[in-house]
């Protein structure tokens, strides 16, 4: 399952969690401002959603080192959880690699992609079908989307 938020001013983060019994589904509506905010919301509901099932505990991420530097003041890069730091020029065949280790992992629930590396691997998360992990396509530093609101 694959969300983009890429396309509005206001980014709309959707996190399913899925339980033995349930499905729940939490919604998110930031501003550029409040993106730690988010961020710091989404590892706590992680935590929360880890307790109960430990097999799914972990969250992954792809995307340059301003994202991974966001989500690091959050708290969400522990050791537990998986980031990649890639750049514009990291090569197709190395974020492909790193996009198919990541989602074959059954500890992740989660997995973020930068936006500038969906645009790269986009056949790949096209043809992604699974229900878990989870991957969220977020707007980097250097997107048109950040642009536009500054």
């Amino acid at each position: 399952m694959c969300f983009s938020f890429k396309n509005s001013y206001f980014s709309v983060f959707i996190i399913i969690f899925f339980s033995k019994i349930n499905i729940s589904c939490t919604w998110f509506c930031c501003h550029k401002g409040d993106i730690l905010f988010v961020i710091f919301k989404i590892h706590q509901l992680n935590k929360q959603y880890s307790t109960k099932n430990k097999q799914m505990e972990k969250l992954a991420i792809i995307g340059d080192k301003d994202t991974l530097t966001g989500f690091k003041i959050a708290g969400v890069l522990e050791n537990k959880n998986i980031y990649e730091n890639v750049s514009h020029k990291t090569a197709t065949e190395e974020l492909l690699r790193i996009f198919k280790e990541t989602s074959l992992n059954k500890e992740i629930a989660i997995i973020f992609v930068c936006d500038f590396v969906a645009v790269k691997i986009k056949q790949e998360i096209e043809n992604y079908n699974e229900m878990l992990p989870s991957i969220i396509i977020i707007p980097s530093s250097k997107s048109k989307l950040c642009k536009e609101i500054k």
